[in-house]
């Protein structure tokens, strides 16, 4: 049977909030997981450990139901990041103070041109082709953050910061980047760039904040920690910030920056927190404690993933939100967008909304990797017709 999850008609659709429920995957439990990535559609993951008896890169192309193993150098691995269909993957080695780059889906990994340090943070565009690496200091000297904009074969040095690198994040074009640096005494300042990373400059706010995320098109900047902040304009602006938010330190966010994932504060173990309106309210989520090491989602929220070093790497599915099918008329075509589904959708149309007469579009859609939506241009051959997003 199938489920109609989208109509456009001239109204809207809300999505209420859902309490997530977690399950772990069939990953050993005693390793120490400290990175995991997801494609757009949540179906592909990739979760880095750092274990003597486990070091290396584990995939799965199923959601995380199976896991295999890739052949990677001996080290002990995390941060992972990945680009929007999987096949593009960084990844920290620390065993020896390096980046590699899969650009196969895992198959293959090759070592990036890049010093050999403590990478503490790594963040990937859309297309795979835009990356961003920090690490910090050895002593009280600047941070430093590497750029590459062809999916790695070249890095450059953008800028020394003061502080230690602890977060980066960058928009899914990989044109707008971010990252926070520590500077002792609780004291973290943002950096932002907007030309790839070519040049930076300093964006408030400017205290406590350990948590980084943005909306894959830009149009949401969060910084979390003893305060919750959201910029609209990449940093340029922050307004006060909002209720008090659970969020401490690492999170994620979907596509269009509604739903939000991250750590909350704790000692030896830490809680989940979550939210699905842009961090206006937050949810204690039902896991086990432990020192959650890194967080991925998909694009619509849907696909939420953890990792614990140890713990273990934790999963929740909620059914899919109701796409957002947004629609622009002009010249005599009509062009359609929706965030990637985590689940299998198709496009129907109908002259007259009777629910006998909607056809599958047989178009296929193109995926726009600024903002990770499906986009698809048709030229009606009617004057009025009615959009609609059907599940498989």
């Amino acid at each position: 049977m199938r489920t109609v999850c989208a109509i456009l008609c001239a109204m809207s659709i809300a999505v209420g909030v859902r309490g997530q429920i977690w399950t772990p995957t069939t990953l050993n439990t005693n390793y120490y997981w400290r990175g995991v990535a997801a494609s757009a559609d949540g179906t592909r993951l990739a979760a880095a450990a750092s274990q003597s008896a486990g070091d290396g890169i584990y995939l799965s192309t199923n959601s995380g139901v199976t896991w295999t193993q890739a052949e990677t150098p001996p080290g002990s691995w995390g941060p992972v990041a990945c680009s929007a269909d999987g096949t593009e993957l960084v990844a920290v080695n620390g065993g020896v103070g390096g980046i590699y780059v899969s650009t196969d889906s895992g198959a293959t990994w090759n070592p990036a041109n890049v010093p050999a340090e403590e990478w503490t943070s790594i963040a990937v565009s859309a297309d795979g082709a835009t990356m961003l690496a920090a690490y910090p200091p050895d002593d009280a000297g600047p941070a430093d953050l590497y750029a590459s904009t062809n999916s790695g074969d070249s890095w450059f040095s953008p800028t020394n910061i003061d502080g230690s690198s602890i977060a980066v994040a960058c928009s899914e074009d990989g044109s707008m980047m971010a990252a926070l640096t520590y500077g002792g005494e609780g004291e973290s300042t943002l950096i932002v760039s907007t030309n790839f990373g070519l040049t930076w400059q300093t964006a408030e706010p400017s205290s406590s904040e350990f948590g980084l995320g943005c909306a894959a098109d830009g149009s949401k900047l969060y910084a979390a920690g003893t305060n919750f902040y959201v910029s609209s304009n990449w940093g340029a602006t922050w307004p006060s910030p909002g209720p008090e938010a659970p969020v401490f330190g690492l999170f994620a966010c979907s596509a269009n920056g509604s739903v939000l994932m991250g750590r909350g504060p704790g000692d030896n173990s830490f809680p989940i927190y979550s939210s699905k309106n842009s961090g206006s309210t937050w949810i204690s989520n039902n896991v086990p404690p432990a020192v959650w090491g890194a967080f991925a989602c998909s694009a619509d929220g849907s696909v939420l993933v953890a990792a614990a070093e140890p713990g273990g790497v934790w999963i929740s599915k909620t059914p899919p939100p109701s796409p957002q099918l947004n629609v622009f008329s002009a010249n005599g075509e009509v062009n359609l967008s929706w965030i990637i589904p985590s689940t299998n959708m198709v496009l129907e149309q109908s002259l007259n909304l009777n629910p006998v007469n909607w056809t599958i579009l047989t178009n296929s859609p193109c995926l726009n990797p600024t903002n990770l939506q499906e986009q698809l241009t048709l030229q009606p051959a009617n004057p009025a017709a009615f959009f609609r997003l059907v599940s498989q």
